[in-house]
């Protein structure tokens, strides 16, 4: 093996980044690339060679890049160039002491330690202005600035592995920005005091378990993802019936004839598809289906038993197009299920039965369904129909 890739610290961590690229050239690797999160080797003859890493001060966006300075003349080669850091190397203890060479500017580590907290503060506006815009929206949402936070929930049942990926990452993008923020204010403090850094602090440097630590939640979360997306299903809903959900024809409407793969979804007077899929805390169906002037769409969820099957509920009617307000929906005492409601609308319809929930959005009985008996009536036929799908 000729190259090797290592995890290295932040920028803010200048002496554990010059230290882990000494201990590399000592075992025979030579720095040739630092990037954003990863450092590249070449192999070399083991060496006593010494860094120094130099933030960059952020230029204008009208200006170009600088060009780093050559510091060819007191003995140091410049290795890496990228993202504001500029790494030079020597092979003389002597010019790694002295005060010759490349030098830290303390503006430099002023304008690197805005940009951690500039970080947070973008995040976090961000999420504001999120919430703020979601709730002039007339609708779906009807003025509720959390509309998001539903959804967000919603999506963490249907996809955890993915949602665990995003939140390790916003995660530790917040707290290495804090962290990083504290760092590189005490390097500054000690370049003010004309404290150099020595060589002896710099033999402690390693990389933190912290960081570590996130790189491996990030790499089990993303192939969890990818699980999840292999195992999915999506085919077109056969003509004959099939277990697990139900079809228009269960209600009442005629059977439907095979879909035409051959024939484009808006020229269709009858259409129906299923997705399957399941995560980390539940496992899902959903249909579509088109017929005889009514349409269907229904999700099942088998849920986890680390998922209240009520709470799950009530942030599915957060999430309804018709009556996103759990004001708006109407419970009803339907034997079979634990729990049965109803929108307002008369379009939507929540099921909960053990560890199972089951949401429905259905029109087509030939009236509006606002009378709550009628409502019930749908519930109670619902209620009746099979949704085991026998599977072992």
């Amino acid at each position: 093996m000729k190259k090797k890739i290592v995890l290295h610290p932040g920028i803010y961590a200048i002496e554990e980044n010059q230290a882990l690229y000494r201990r590399m050239a000592s075992k025979g690797w030579s720095l040739t690339k630092r990037g954003s999160l990863l450092s590249y080797f070449d192999r070399e003859e083991p060496e006593e060679r010494y860094y120094r890493m130099i933030l960059t001060k952020p230029t204008s966006w009208k200006e170009p890049e600088a060009d780093p300075p050559s510091h060819q003349e007191s003995g140091w080669e410049l290795v890496s160039e990228s993202g504001g850091t500029w790494v030079y190397s020597t092979t003389g203890e002597s010019n790694a002491r002295s005060d010759q060479g490349p030098r830290q500017e303390l503006k430099a580590l002023k304008s690197a330690r805005s940009k951690q907290i500039w970080n947070v503060l973008g995040l976090a506006f961000s999420l504001v202005l999120e919430s703020a815009l979601t709730g002039l929206l007339p609708f779906p949402t009807r003025g509720s600035g959390l509309q998001w936070w539903a959804d967000a929930q919603r999506f963490l049942v249907q996809s955890t592995a993915f949602s665990l990926l995003i939140l390790v990452f916003f995660g530790f993008f917040i707290l290495q920005s804090i962290y990083g923020y504290f760092r590189l204010t005490r390097q500054i403090r000690r370049m003010k005091s004309e404290d150099p850094l020595g060589l002896e602090e710099e033999e402690k440097g390693r990389i933190s378990l912290g960081r570590m630590l996130f790189v491996f939640a990030m790499v089990v979360f993303a192939g969890l993802s990818l699980y999840q997306l292999a195992v999915g299903e999506e085919y077109d809903m056969p003509a004959h019936k099939e277990e697990g959900y139900m079809i228009l024809e269960d209600l009442g409407h005629k059977k439907r004839k095979a879909f035409d793969p051959n024939e484009p979804f808006y020229n269709d007077d009858e259409f129906g598809m299923v997705w399957k899929n399941q995560s980390l805390l539940a496992k899902w169906m959903e249909t579509t289906e088109y017929s005889d002037d009514a349409w269907l769409f229904q999700t099942k969820f088998d849920l986890h038993e680390m998922v209240d099957p009520d709470r799950f509920a009530q942030v599915l009617m957060r999430t309804a197009v018709f009556d996103p307000d759990p004001a708006d929906w109407r419970p009803h005492d339907v034997s079979g299920v634990d729990h049965a409601y109803s929108g307002k609308t008369g379009l939507e319809f929540l099921l909960v039965k053990g560890q199972r929930v089951l949401f429905v959005k259905y029109s087509g009985r030939g009236d509006s369904m606002d009378r709550p008996a009628s409502q019930k009536e749908f519930l109670e036929q619902v209620a009746s129909i099979d949704f085991d799908d026998n599977e072992k």
